[in-house]
Parts: structure tokens; sequence; C-alpha cells
């Protein structure tokens, strides 16, 4: 290193100037030598009009003119006396040769020093000179200079040159010749070129290192070069700009971020383009209306881009853009601008703006403007959306599969407009979603069902299908169609109006066309049925949209066409069976694609999408995970998952992980690691209810698939019984995937008896946990859960993960009792003659709701006697029929008791143990009898529950009465009094809904082998209905985890909450639906959603809502008395339209 005294050593200075003389020199020998290469270029350059964007590409372009650019590091040194020799030399009253040579001196120098900053006020007089120059080939050796030195310019000087180009081309507008639209526009002209496109679209990222005043010039000049002032025939810079970007993307750069759009609508509003767009928008409206006729490009297809048309010296009229294309190229271009300012609070601002006298609408018009001097946002969007029934298209656009040419047809151009629109910021979709301009895009559809339509017609159709699915895609936009203008930003609305006969315009429009379609005078194409199905299909899709679509039975229309196609026409059977599909996204369309009879089909159809990752659709952003498991919590909907091999592809994904083939440095298995979880938790979701599991293992007892069973899987990795060919990569990690699973299946009290009845799995563990290399937390977290049964407050289970040793301490499950610290429940205070006397004393159903409600504000936990007591007087006031109790399902239903012979004496070993199970828990709250005599009075009265319902031809296993225990509880194991409440219970409705094991025998819509029992339908749709309108964020987070609602649902009211809800709870739910009406079981069931909201919405976040969802402790601090207000809110809204359903699907009696 050379230090501060070496910088004055003598040596040192001799060697500086050495290197100083020999660089001038070499610099003086290359100036010498520089005129005779530019005469020798000029000989043999031959300039084309290169309309690929060399430029920015980094490539060469391979011309002779880019080879002589400099740059950077290669280049003559300019000096000052060079420079204005150059712009002398480039006179326009001097020969070619000369302006030619000053060109391509100028473009030999480096583009670093042109910018220097004691250079650039020569170079950009010499580059604009050059620009400005009447030859062709001089001016695209300035364009080739811009370019290059926009691209390599430092960010400061970025600015500078983007303003030096604009305000060149603004003076060559102002000054040059006169372009006139009726002569039209020849593609060779260089302006054609129109450099600025790609300077416009890479400015956006310098604009955070603008200082504010560069910022304003920059936009201001842009400003002024689109306003080129001229007379109606002139072309101006924005016509060119439209015929090199006619998807005006560099607008839509400009309007990305909130910089851009705040500054470049202050200074359009300041430079009074707004006004000057809008006016030419207005303008050519009116002639568009009343000519609507076709305009359009006299150039082939392959022509149509600027970018891609041949270039020909022999004056072919190919190259000649048409005066009516010019004009209609410029009016999508400004129609584009203006929608882009409404997408922003800046831009909407800007308006209403006064309208130029010498360019008022036509009468056509001026129905869509509020006021005749001014067009407001309103008045705007009501021309745009007219225009997309228009005829407008380019020339030669005659062949309608020529994409190229398509998409500038009108009504395209307006269903992207409207689309954007649709997708913007809150206040401009609601400025869109209005019904005038809705009944303007469905007035074409009215049309072409009245008359025959043309090939022209199909186009706006096909055009007003994806511009009214994009609408329907979004929440608002879905809300606005179903329930109009006045009502769809209401939070607290009315699912259906309570006139059920008020029908929807749109919907009964678009079913109308596609009942024709697929009828047998269809005289619409299979790709215009498909775009229309579509769109119905965004409603079909939610419990809402299905509730106004059910009445036109949709589902048999699809599939009676598809079945009349018979497989014929590949594509559209397969859209047809994707449509078809989409029912399965609520409950109630599950069973609607039962009823179809394309479960088996559709469900295939997805597994060979999922299996080759395809997407859902184009506007559904969500895979098939809500799909899957909604379809799954039906027995023909696993079966047909089933039957699909979508269970085995579940299971191989996660023998996979487990097992040990592969490769030597594959990383151990980390069961807490992201892809595995996902791995698990995917089988989670498939067997989460117990309709899934139980037909899961009825369909595995004559299966041979082996490896691909649920019940191989846990018999390796539960049941610890490893066939020959299970080689697990880590044993403990893979039992602890195996428990993980087993203790969400069995956090379903019918699930877990199915289990222990087939594979004792109980036993099992508790083998494991007495062998100490064993010993595993969760093995006996599952265990002591299995074991015992109670809410969040009666019992404290183990923790299935420790941090410190003594956490388990008193919680180890030893085989011969329970720990003592499980059970933490507390008896409620004895009630006293006072608080029965007071229900004694009622003598309607309205007494009892007050009496209730008092006790309830007394004390939360209400004593078996109080319940019982109420239990006996609702059924003693609803034994005679009146104005009130019919009013909340109190009806009369006709009996239908078994007629069969039955062994009064045995019940199976399903019934055994749960009547184990509920007798040890009830040995718990009750203190009147031992659990043997409590078992022993419990399988009496469950085979009596049983003799009140209708034969059921099964050996299978269809779940616990645990409405008959739970009554049997609140009774405090009185028999006589049990049996006397369910046999009056069985002649009444709301015994359908609160009591599953009854309703399952009794639908008729129910076979044995294809049970989907009536608390799927509708206890569970409205359910999911009134979560999408009162819980959004809720719905979303199920969603967005793949998970529905009704695996929670189901579970809660097939198990009437046991173990998710103390029994004091439990007792308020079975008393709150008899007091207030059945519906209440609905409103219930959302208002512990709302209570669990927090957490879902976390687990959600977490990625961990498949193993919330099961949690006992999802509902600590629950209280029926907290959510009854919530509830009766919920009814008043709601109770018109569920009440009604309950009472209709329970009168499909057998």
């Amino acid at each position: 290193m050379i230090g501060m005294s070496g910088l004055l050593d003598e040596n040192y200075i001799q060697l500086v100037d050495a290197i100083a003389k020999d660089a001038a020199e070499s610099a003086n020998e290359l100036l010498n030598h520089l005129p005779n290469l530019q005469k020798k270029n000029l000989n043999s350059l031959e300039f084309q009009n290169q309309k690929n964007d060399s430029s920015f590409s980094g490539h060469s372009s391979g011309s002779v003119q880019s080879c002589s650019l400099g740059s950077l590091s290669s280049g003559v040194c300019p000096g000052v006396d060079d420079l204005q020799t150059i712009i002398s030399q480039l006179h326009p009253s001097l020969a070619f040769p000369i302006r030619l040579c000053g060109a391509q001196l100028l473009a030999s120098f480096s583009v670093g020093d042109l910018l220097a900053d004691e250079f650039w006020s020569l170079s950009k007089a010499a580059m604009q000179a050059a620009l400005l120059d009447s030859d062709t080939q001089i001016a695209l050796i300035a364009l080739q200079i811009y370019a290059r030195a926009f691209k390599l310019a430092p960010p400061y000087m970025v600015p500078e040159v983007y303003i030096s180009y604009t305000k060149q081309l603004h003076q060559s507008f102002q000054n040059g010749p006169e372009l006139k639209l009726n002569m039209g526009l020849d593609i060779r002209d260089p302006r054609v070129e129109l450099r600025v496109k790609q300077f416009m679209a890479h400015l956006p990222s310098f604009w955070f290192r603008f200082p504010e005043n560069v910022f304003n010039n920059v936009m201001n000049s842009t400003v002024q070069l689109l306003k080129t002032a001229s007379n109606h025939n002139q072309i101006t810079a924005l016509h060119f700009l439209a015929i090199v970007d006619p998807q005006c993307m560099w607008y839509e750069k400009w309007m990305m971020s909130d910089l851009g759009r705040k500054q470049i609508t202050i200074s359009m509003d300041r430079g009074n383009l707004i006004s000057f767009l809008v006016n030419h928008f207005i303008q050519y409206s009116s002639i568009l209306n009343s000519k609507n006729t076709n305009t359009g490009l006299e150039v082939s297809g392959n022509d149509l881009l600027v970018e891609d048309v041949d270039q020909n010296e022999d004056g072919d009229t190919t190259n000649l853009v048409t005066p009516a294309d010019i004009e209609y190229l410029h009016f999508l271009h400004v129609t584009m601008m203006i929608s882009r300012l409404l997408m922003c609070s800046y831009g909407r601002n800007c308006f209403p703006v006064k309208i130029d006298a010498t360019k008022s609408p036509n009468s056509t018009l001026q129905d869509t403007l509020e006021e005749s001097e001014s067009i407001s946002v309103a008045g705007f969007l009501h021309i745009l959306v007219r225009h997309i029934s228009s005829k407008g298209r380019l020339t030669a656009d005659t062949l309608p599969e020529d994409p190229h040419l398509t998409f500038f047809r009108m009504p395209r151009v307006v269903s992207r407009i409207i689309r954007d629109l649709a997708g913007a910021d809150f206040p401009c979709r609601v400025e869109l979603l209005q019904e005038k301009y809705l009944n303007e895009i469905l007035f074409p559809i009215q049309q072409a069902l009245r008359k025959d339509y043309t090939l022209s017609d199909e186009t706006t159709l096909l055009a007003i299908a994806e511009t009214l699915s994009y609408i329907a895609s979004a929440d608002l936009g879905r809300k606005f169609i179903l329930r109009g203008e006045s009502d769809f930003q209401q939070t607290l609305y009315k699912l259906i109006p309570n006139d059920s006969k008020k029908s929807n315009d749109t919907l009964d429009t678009i079913v109308k066309l596609v009942q024709l379609g697929c009828g047998s005078k269809n005289k619409f194409s299979k790709q215009l049925l498909g775009g229309y199905i579509f769109f119905l299909r965004q409603f079909y899709r939610t419990c809402e949209g299905l509730l106004w679509l059910s009445k036109y039975n949709l589902h048999s229309t699809l599939a009676k066409a598809r079945k009349e196609s018979d497989g014929q026409d590949t594509d559209w059977d397969n859209l047809l069976i994707d449509n078809l599909l989409n029912f399965g996204a609520t409950p109630k369309g599950v069973v609607l694609l039962n009823e179809s009879g394309s479960m088996d089909t559709c469900v295939s159809y997805m597994f060979n999408r999922y299996q080759n990752n395809l997407q859902v659709s184009k506007c559904e952003k969500f895979g098939y995970g809500t799909l899957v498991s909604q379809i799954s919590t039906t027995r023909p909907g696993f079966k047909a998952l089933w039957e699909a091999n979508w269970i085995h592809a579940v299971l191989n994904d996660i023998w996979a992980v487990l097992e040990c083939d592969k490769p030597f440095d594959t990383p151990s298995l980390d069961i807490d690691d992201h892809s595995t979880g996902k791995t698990i938790a995917n089988l989670m979701k498939l067997l989460t209810t117990f309709p899934a599991l139980s037909k899961c293992l009825e369909l595995e007892e004559n299966s041979d698939k082996g490896r691909g069973t649920v019940t191989d899987f846990f018999m390796s990795t539960i049941l610890i019984d490893l066939g020959e060919e299970t080689q697990l990569i880590s044993f403990d990690e893979s039992r602890q995937a195996g428990l993980r699973i087993l203790k969400h299946v069995v956090s379903s009290l019918d699930s877990l008896i199915l289990l222990q009845v087939k594979f004792a799995y109980q036993e099992s563990l508790y083998q494991q946990i007495n062998d100490s290399y064993l010993k595993i937390v969760l093995c006996n977290h599952i265990m002591i859960a299995s074991l015992t049964m109670g809410g969040p407050n009666e019992r404290m289970l183990p923790p299935a993960k420790i941090t410190r040793p003594d956490e388990l301490d008193g919680f180890i499950y030893s085989g011969s009792t329970i720990p003592e610290n499980v059970y933490i429940y507390k008896p409620a205070s004895k009630t006293t003659l006072v608080g029965i006397a007071e229900i004694d004393e009622c003598t309607t159903i309205d007494d009892l709701q007050c009496a209730f409600n008092n006790f309830l504000e007394k004390s939360s936990t209400l004593p078996f006697e109080i319940g019982q007591r109420i239990i006996k007087t609702v059924l003693k006031i609803t034994s005679t029929p009146n104005a009130s109790t019919l009013e909340l399902g109190w009806t009369k239903i006709k009996a239908r008791h078994s007629t069969a012979k039955k062994n009064t004496e045995v019940l199976d070993n399903y019934q055994r143990l749960g009547t184990l199970m509920v007798a040890r828990y009830a040995n718990i709250l009750l203190d009147s009898k031992s659990q043997s005599k409590l078992k022993e009075d419990l399988s009496k009265v469950l085979l009596y529950a049983e003799s009140l319902q209708p034969d059921v031809n099964s050996k299978q296993f269809s779940g616990f009465d645990w409405f008959t225990a739970t009554i049997y509880l609140i009774f405090g194991g009185n028999t006589d009094d049990v049996n006397e409440a369910l046999k009056i219970l069985s002649e009444k409705l709301p015994s359908i809904y609160l009591w599953p094991q009854f309703s399952i025998s009794c639908m008729t819509f129910i076979t044995l082998d294809n049970q989907i029992a009536s608390v799927i339908p509708t206890i569970c749709h409205w359910v999911e209905a009134i979560i999408e309108v009162e819980l959004p964020k809720v719905s979303s987070a199920y969603t967005l985890s793949g998970c529905t609602p009704t695996q929670m649902v189901q579970q809660w009211v097939r198990e009437l909450f046991w173990n998710f809800l103390d029994f004091s709870e439990i007792q308020n739910f079975v008393l709150t639906c008899m007091l207030y009406g059945v519906d209440y079981q609905v409103y219930f069931c959302v208002a512990l959603i709302r209570h669990c909201k927090e957490l879902l919405l976390a687990a959600a976040r977490d990625e961990a809502f498949i193993h919330t969802i099961h949690d006992p402790k999802l509902s600590l601090g629950f209280k029926t008395v907290d959510y009854l207000p919530f509830m009766h809110q919920l009814k008043e809204r709601h109770r018109d339209m569920v009440l009604k359903d309950l009472i209709s699907i329970a009168s499909q009696l057998k």
C-alpha cells in the first residue's frame, strides 16, 4: 500500500504524467480515425424499423445502428466543441449526409458521458434535434440513443431523460407536419414506435427516489404530451400510444402505487386532461351508439399487433391503420384510463366533470346522465355498462376464434373493465353495484330469450356471463344480486324475504336461459351455457344462494342434460360434472348432489383434477379442501371418496412420510414439521365425523386394499401390530402420528364406541402405558379422555404435551381407578319448594319462558328438579294444541312404533359400552344410585326408547342414543318418568331434531345403506347459512382451513354436546329448544360458534384449525344465559325461514 508520504514521491508523480500523456495520444489517434469509420458506416447502414423492445432487453439487436451506439464502457469521450459541432450538423437546413454524420457521431459517444452534468445541456439539445429530424433514419438513431440513455442513466438523471424526450415529442406534434385521421396512419412512421411506452412502463420503479418537484415535472410533461392541442381530425400522441399499447398497460403500472395514483391524478386534473378524456369518451360513445357499426383494422390477424407487422417498402396498404381503427383504439385507451381513475378515491374526487358544449351526448345517452352539463361517476358507469351490448370491434375481426382480434371487441373490453372495478376498493365496488347497471347487463339476455340471436349476440352474451360471474364471485357482489341494492350492505339481514313468492329477476333470467339451453329446443352454444351455469354456481356454492335457487331444481336440470348427452361430447360432459360437483359445498347441496345420482362420478372427477394439481375454477381462490370435508360428513359422500381412491391416496401420503424406504440422506421424521402435519390433518378431516368413520370401517370389512386402509393404519401405528412389510422410519414418531389422529377421532363419543368395540384400543393403550419404554404423555391423555366424560368445568384432562415432568402428577392412569384430579364437578344447589311451585303455576308457554329466564338470571346452573318440572310442564301444555305451541313447532306427528318382536333383555355390544360410559358419568352427577343400578335402569330405558322407533333393518351401529341418556340424567334416573316423557315426545315434531336416533329411522329420504340424517340438510345447513351472514370472518376461517361447520355441528347435535358442554348447559339446551322452539337448536349452535370465534380465528391463523374444532376446551366459559339475548335476535331475523324449513323436512315421515 502506498502511504501518504508516497503520494508526494517524485517517481509517483512522473508515473502519473506518463499515463496521462499516453491516454491523450491514444484519444487523438482515435479521433483522427473516426471520420473514416463514419464514412464507411454511412455507405453500409440499412436502417430498419425495429418493433421489439431491444433497448431494454440487454441483448444485441443485430442491427448496424445498434452496434454504433455507445455504452458506459466504450465509445469516444466527447468535448464541448464536439457537441456544439454535432448540434450545428443536425440543423434541418443542411444536407442529409451531414445530418446523418452528426447523428452517427452523437451515437458513438458513451451514454455516461452524454449524461454527465457538464455535457447534459448540449447532449440534450443534440438528441432533441436528431429526434425532430424529418428523415426516418436519423429519428430512429435518436430514439435508440434515448432508449440507451434511459436504461443506463443513474436514478437522478432518469427524469431528465424522460422529460427531455416527452417535451420533444410534444413539440413534434405541435409544430411538425399534421397527421390527419382521415388519411390513416403508416405504421412505418418512426413515431409509431413511441419509445415513451417503454419509458412509462419502467418509470414507476424510480418514483420513490424522485424529489417532489421532479415528480411533478415528470407528471406535468406527460399530461402536456397526452393533451396535445389538436383539431378533431388530427392524430395526437395518445393515438400513437393507443396503437403501441392497446391494453393501456403503462397507465395500469402508473396507478399501482398510492404515490403514483395521487400524483398523476393531481397533474391530470390541473392540466384538464381528465376533462379532455371524458369529453372524448362521451363524443365517441354517442357515435358508437348511433351507428352501432363495426370498426376495425384492415389487416390480417397476424398483423394486428404493430410490433409484428412486416415492413415492406412497396407501399402496400397492409401497413396502413385505417381512420376507423385509430379512433376505435383511441377510444378504448381513453375508456381504460378513465376506468383506472375510478378505482381510486383521488380519481373519483375529480368527478363530476363538465361536458364541453361542442361534445354534448346525443339523445341515446342523455338518459344515462344525471345532469346535461356534467357527467358523474354514475353517469360514466351507466354509459360504460351500456356499451357491453355494443357491436364495436376492429375491422378485420370477422373470425370469432382469433383471440388477437376478439380481445378488442367492445363487450369483452367492458367485461374486463367491470371485473377490475368489481375488484377495486370498497367505495368503487359499491358505486358499481346498482340495479340500473344490472338491468342494462341483463337486457341483451332478455332479448336473446325472446328472439333468435346472431354470432355477434353470442359475443355479447359470453362477455355478460363473464362479467356477472366475476361480480358474483365476491361476497359483496353475490349479496347485491341476491338481496338488491337496498339490502346488500346490511349486516343484520334476513336470509330470505318474508314473502317466499318474491322472485329474483337476475336468477330467474339466467335459470330460464340455462333450462332452455339444456332442453330439447336449445339454441345456445355449449360454451355460452357453460358461462351461465358457472355464474349460477357462484350462488349454489353458498348456503344463502342455494336457498334462492332450490325452487328451480337446477341439480335435476344438469343431471338430466348430462344423461341426455350420454358422453358424446366430453367437454360438455366434464362441464356438467364440474358444476354438479359444486353442489357439494353446502350441507343441503350434498343431499341434492346425492339425489341427482352423480355423487360417484363427480367425486371421481374431483379426485382426478386434484391429482393433476388443476385449479378449481378461475373465480374460486381455494382448493378442494372444503368440498372434500363437506362431502365426507355423509355416508354416501364418504363412499364416493373411497371408491374414487381418495382415502387410499391420503393414506399412501401418510405412509410415504412414516415408512423408511427413502434415500439414505433423507432427514429423519419430524412429527411437528409443517408438511407432515398437513398430511396428518388431511386424514383427520376425512375421519372427523362418525358417519364417515362408520362407513369407512364398513367398506374396509370387504376390502382387499391392505396398506390403503384406515384399519391397517390403526393396527400399525396405534395397536402396535406391525406387518412384515412395515418398516417405520421412526417408531416413536409414527406412534405419535397415529395417536394424534386417534385423539381427534375419539373426541366423537360414537366414534369412540365404534373403535373400542372393533379394536379394543383402550386395552392396547393401557398395555403400552404399563411398558416403561412406551410410556408417553399423549397415550395417557387419550386413555383418560376415553374412560371419563364431562364438560370443561366438570373434568380436567391430563395434558397432551408437557414441558415439566411434574405436570403429570396425579394424572397417570393406573388401570384400576380414574385419577382423583380429573373430576372437578360441583353439583348445583338444591332447589326450594318455592321454585318448583313457580313452575307449577305456569299454564302457558309464555309463563314457562319467563320462569326459565328468572331461574337462569339467578343461577346459570339449574338443579335437575327444575329441569324435570319444566319438561313435564311443557309436555303437558303442548298436549293441547294452540296457536302459541304450534308457532314453536309443537305439531303432532304420526307415531310409527316398532312392530317387530324385540328381545327386551339384551343390548348389543355398542349399546352396552355406551350404557357403561353414561353410568360412570351419571355416578358423578347423581348420588342417589349406584353405578350398577344406573347401568341397569338405563339399559331398560334404552330398550324402551328403541321400541318407540320404526323398524330399522340394519346391523350397522348408527350411534348411541344420547338424547335418551340426557333425559334419563335430567330425570335423576326415574325410569317411569323418562319413559312417559319419551313416549309423548315420539309423537311431537321436536323429536325429529332433538332426538337424532329417532329421526334416523323416520326420515323418508333415508335408506340404511345410504344414510343422510335429517340434521345434515336442515340444522347444519341453517347454521352455516347464518354464520355466513352473522359471522363472516368465522365462515372465511373455515374455508381457508379446508373445513366446514358441519364437521362440528353434526357431532354437537347427534351427541347433544356431551363432553363439549357441562351437563347443566346441556340441560339448558334441551329446555331452550322445548320452550322457545325447535329452531333454537340452530341459534344455540350459532351462539356457541360465536363464543368460540376468537379461538377459531387464531387456529386458522396458526394452521391448527382441524385440531381445534373438536377440542373440548373450545367451549370453556360458555353460558346459555349470556347468549340467550343473541339467540332471540337471531330468531327475530331468521325464524320465518328456519322454522318453516324444519317443519317442512320433518313432515316427510314414512
